[in-house]
């Protein structure tokens, strides 16, 4: 009995099978050719059913390539293996492409040993063995413990063994290891800690082999499996010693060294590894990587004085930047070790603003959120207008008003004197959005016609897209009418660019303007003009939400089949994957949720198979979680919800995250948790380091396909 609680019955030995072909004899071959008529009706597609659909026997997917191989008939296992609706099914039979693969590699073998094999088959395989491989290498290796953690372990060990290269294969493994860690099951970890090994040491890159080494030897101690653990921690100390580039061998034993005393606890040796390293940067970082490893042992005396060392060769660094780079991290390994007045003086002492910003945020203690955010605010003079407005947008976003109108002060005189007229266009355009966010429309209106006049020293390309903006934030006010003055003006901009596809997204922001100015023809126009089929698809999209919205669901059912319509004519995968989210919200907005259901299981494919960036992906599946509550389903809606909050969190830059933490709580929210979608927004941090505690769940998605 097989895992699934399913009966295989199998002959015991090969002798006994053999004796079974010999008694069956001629009989064999009719009774294939059964088999194969049996096959052909899942192959096909008639009026019941789909070719190979979900109730497709498991022999027809797993045994019967072997039976083609077995009886010689490499045609037939060519067309079965280069079956892309088979294909689709495989992956989502054992939620990656191995199986496919397998087979095509089979029946490249059985074409090889033929002597009359034609080379169109072999094209074939190649082809769609090339297919497969190269929208593999687009998983990221975050994916599979996505599935792992929602207990769909077959599907996400079969989509890590998908992915080509070892690098990434290994770090899924790795993560897939974490996951079972943390739900206790030892067994099953220490099992994926061998298939991770195995990966690893495919690596052909002995830096990265030694990192991804070094990081399984840390989940094997977290299992207690410590003597695999001490050997894969000396394996990847030994392949970075024998690296021969100085300062490659340099950074990676700095890599390594903390994350070895992690896995064995022997930090003597660890240290070691690290006094070894001559370059005083390199050096300056383990030291401090090792002070955090300490500290987080509870080693707090040896953390100390691993941070002073580390403080006394980050000094000695000859380059200002690095040195104050090492400075950053040795505040935090220092605030670490418990001397916060310590970590706090260093952070002060770094002249560079973003450097000194991270020093600070690392410096302060865990509780003391507040002086954090003091100590920043008391070097707010010193960031650029950009980031002043951006963070004034944030605040204002979040509901902290009072905040938000002392930064777009800074932000605004800083915009007046020392900004090009681009940037100065961009930062008042956001600053007014950010006035009529609060409710200032007289200061609002005041920075859109000094924004407007700014745009007007730009490049046309630039015009239309600032001025897009200003009318917007004019409509934000009420002046409906001054709001398609502007709009008007940027159409003639638009006319005088020689490139039309150059300024489709400003295009795109021009009909939403003109949308919210209340002229929904000009709007609706404007979108059907836009040359790239993506981002035209995208602003007939918002035009339908646009009007759904406002309660016009006539105009929100044409836009939305206008919409679903252009979806059908892009091209290329990434951008169709990242325009059906918009389209699923549109026709589910509009009424038609049986379509939006259909749409949406093609996006949820496609956002996993095609976007490769994690915020595009992140919001895509919002944008999911949100057509899928309107339309009604609201387990689904919980289940992308969910998927694009751990997306979402996998995002490196804190500004993007944030932006995707907004859109994944207003997503949560519609999914109706609204009381987890205010514990995502209490944990928003701003670009300042500052928790939002006002970023609510009310704050939706914004437009465009991002």
């Amino acid at each position: 009995m097989r895992n699934d609680g399913h009966y295989v019955y199998l002959l015991g030995h090969e002798e006994l099978q053999q004796a079974a072909i010999h008694y069956l004899g001629p009989r064999l071959n009719a009774y294939r050719e059964r088999i194969h008529a049996w096959a052909d009706t899942y192959r096909t597609t008639n009026d019941r059913q789909p070719a190979w659909p979900p109730q497709t026997p498991e022999y027809l997917l797993a045994g019967y390539p072997h039976m083609l191989a077995d009886t010689g008939e490499p045609h037939r296992l060519t067309a079965l293996a280069t079956d892309r609706a088979r294909q689709r099914r495989l992956f989502d039979v054992t939620g990656g492409d191995t199986a496919a693969l397998a087979d095509i590699a089979t029946a490249s073998t059985l074409i090889g040993q033929q002597h009359d094999s034609g080379l169109l088959a072999a094209l074939r395989l190649s082809w769609h063995r090339d297919q497969l491989v190269g929208r593999n290498t687009q998983i990221p290796a975050q994916l599979p413990a996505v599935w792992a953690a929602l207990g769909q372990h077959v599907r996400a060990e079969g989509l890590a063994r998908s992915i080509p290269a070892a690098i990434s294969q290994a770090a899924a493994f790795t993560n897939l290891v974490r996951v079972a860690t943390a739900a206790g099951d030892y067994e099953y970890a220490r099992t994926l800690i061998t298939i991770a090994e195995q990966a690893a040491y495919t690596i052909t890159d002995p830096s990265l082999r030694a990192s991804a080494l070094v990081h399984i030897a840390e989940e094997a101690a977290a299992v207690g499996d410590d003597e695999h653990a001490r050997t894969l921690a000396m394996a990847a100390v030994d392949i970075a010693d024998a690296i021969t580039h100085a300062d490659a061998r340099a950074f990676i034993l700095a890599h390594v060294a903390s994350r070895v005393a992690a896995a064995t606890g022997d930090r003597e040796h660890a240290e070691h590894i690290v006094n070894a390293i001559s370059d005083p940067d390199r050096r300056g970082m383990g030291l401090t990587d090792l002070a955090l490893e300490a500290a987080g042992a509870g080693d707090y005396n040896r953390a100390r004085t691993l941070a002073a060392r580390a403080e006394r060769t980050a000094r000695t660094i000859p380059h200002p930047f690095r040195r104050e780079d090492v400075l950053a991290g040795v505040a935090g390994a220092v605030a670490a070790a418990g001397d916060h007045e310590h970590a706090v003086h260093i952070a002060k002492a770094i002249t560079d603003p973003d450097i000194r910003r991270r020093a600070l945020n690392a410096s302060a203690t865990p509780t003391g959120g507040h002086e954090r955010a003091q100590l920043l605010d008391s070097y707010s003079t010193n960031y650029t207008a950009r980031t002043q407005t951006d963070e004034a947008w944030a605040a204002a976003a979040a509901g902290d008003y009072e905040r938000a109108q002392m930064l777009a002060t800074q932000a605004e005189h800083a915009a007046h004197t020392t900004m090009e007229p681009k940037d100065q266009a961009t930062a008042l355009t956001r600053l007014a959005r950010a006035a009529a966010t609060v409710g200032d429309y007289e200061r609002a209106r005041v920075l859109a016609t000094q924004a407007e006049h700014a745009a007007r020293g730009t490049r046309s390309i630039d015009q239309v897209r600032i001025l897009a903006d200003v009318a917007r934030a004019i409509a934000a006010t009420g002046d409906h009418e001054g709001a398609q003055t502007v709009v008007t003006h940027a159409e003639r901009s638009a006319d005088s660019i020689v490139k039309p596809d150059s300024c489709a997204y400003a295009l795109a922001n021009l009909a939403q303007a003109a949308a919210t100015a209340g002229d929904h023809e000009r709007a609706e126009r404007i979108a059907r003009n836009i040359t790239d089929p993506g981002v035209r698809t995208c602003a007939l999209a918002d035009l339908a939400l646009e009007a759904a919205g406002a309660g016009d669901h006539q105009r929100a059912r044409t836009l939305a089949v206008q919409a679903e319509h252009a979806v059908n004519t892009i091209t290329e995968p990434q951008t169709q994957a990242r325009a059906l989210p918009k389209v699923v919200q549109a026709v589910a907005a509009a009424g038609d949720h049986e379509q939006a259901r259909t749409l949406a299981t093609v996006a949820e494919r496609t956002a996993y198979t095609s976007i490769t960036i994690s915020a595009a992906r992140a919001r895509a599946l919002a944008e999911l979680a949100q057509a899928a509550a309107t339309a009604g389903d609201h387990g689904r809606a919980r289940t992308l919800a969910a998927h694009a909050e751990r997306v979402a969190r996998s995002i490196e830059g804190p500004r993007i995250q944030i932006r995707m933490l907004v859109n994944v709580a207003g997503a949560v929210a519609a999914a109706g948790c609204p009381e987890h979608a205010e514990r995502i927004a209490r944990m928003i941090t701003g670009p300042d380091g500052r928790v939002y505690k006002g970023a609510g769940p009310g704050v939706g998605l914004g437009g465009g396909c991002g």
